[in-house]
Formats: structure tokens, C-alpha cells, sequence
């Protein structure tokens, strides 16, 4: 037993020690950079960050953040402003679950900004539900770069037992490349 705990030790030392040459010589090398050099180190973040604060304002303006409730004549151009955009075509008020997925639906869209979530009454947007062929609501339809990518019925596709989560709806959406990352880290 002491043997087999000795090579464990022996083994978690070796890591370390790894680890530690690796951050040693990443440390080095930060030092050995001269001024011009962190300067345009410095200029390439700032302008990465400028981007970043202008995308995330843009996406502002155009509604994302928040869900949205469309009619059926705002959905094509709605779809041509985003890269990406969720929409849930359901029945308000006649199914518990949709309502569900509305709540979390909504956690999601503030925490991604990059897409933008709407919601479609099915009763009123007959030409679309025909189009899309969609007879089991609620539906998810998923555009990117202004085209239909899928049209997922029902919430199978998000849980087969109609219980869900934040996250795992999340997780979902990131699969299907509706999200850029996962910023809902837990459960909820």
C-alpha cells in the first residue's frame, strides 16, 4: 500500500513540476518583450475589445437581450437582421410546457446576445406553420444567416420527458450552433 502511495506522490510531483516549467517559461517569455511589443499586444486587445463593445451595442439595437413576440409578417425581416435567431412557435396559454420553455427561453436571451429570440403565435402565422410544415407546437425554428436551418416539433429534441433546464436548454442550443458559447454554467 505505502508502495503504490509513493508512485501516486511520485507521479503528482511530476505534474507539478510540469506545470510549473510550462507558467516558468510563459513567465519568461512575457518578461523578454520589449515596450513596442506589449504596446501592440496592448492596441490588438483594445481593438478586440472595441469590437466587442460595438457587436454587443449593435445587437442591442436590433432587440436582442430579451424575447420578443413577432407576427408572421415580421419574421423573414427579423431573420435577415441576425446571424441567428430562435423562434418558438407555440399556442399561448395552451400548454404548460411551452410557458416553461418561455421562462427559460428568456434566462437564455439575456446571457446571449448573439442571437436573437422571438416568439410566433401559431394561430396567427397559419401561411408559416403550413410553409414549415409544423403541426406539433410548441416548435422550435432555428435561422442562421437568414435562412431556416431546422424546425424542431415539440421539445423531444430538448428533453424527452418534457423536464428541462436552463442550462440543458442552453447546452442544446449550442449544439445546434445557435449559440457561441455557454455562459449558464449551472443547473438552475
Amino acid at each position: 500500500m505505502a508502495h503504490v502511495q509513493k508512485l501516486v506522490e511520485t507521479a503528482v510531483q511530476q505534474v507539478a513540476d510540469n506545470l510549473e516549467q510550462q507558467l516558468d517559461s510563459e513567465i519568461d517569455r512575457l518578461n523578454s518583450l520589449q515596450d513596442d511589443e506589449l504596446e501592440a499586444l496592448r492596441q490588438k486587445r483594445l481593438a478586440q475589445m472595441k469590437k466587442t463593445a460595438e457587436e454587443r451595442a449593435m445587437w442591442r439595437r436590433n432587440g436582442h437581450g430579451t424575447v420578443h413576440r413577432i407576427g408572421e409578417k415580421e419574421f423573414f425581416p427579423r431573420a435577415k437582421e441576425s446571424k441567428r435567431m430562435v423562434t418558438i412557435m407555440y399556442r399561448p396559454g395552451s400548454n404548460r410546457y411551452a410557458e416553461d420553455l418561455l421562462e427559460h427561453i428568456g434566462r437564455i436571451a439575456e446571457h446571449h446576445l448573439e442571437t436573437l429570440f422571438t416568439t410566433l403565435d401559431a394561430d396567427k402565422a397559419p401561411f408559416l406553420g403550413d410553409r414549415l410544415n409544423i403541426r406539433v407546437l410548441p416548435s422550435l425554428i432555428l435561422v442562421k444567416n437568414s435562412e431556416i436551418d431546422k424546425v424542431l416539433p415539440g421539445l423531444d429534441h430538448l428533453s424527452s420527458t418534457g423536464k428541462f433546464t436552463t442550462a440543458s436548454i442552453e447546452k442544446r442550443l449550442h449544439s445546434f450552433g445557435m449559440l457561441t458559447n455557454t455562459d449558464i454554467a449551472d443547473d438552475e
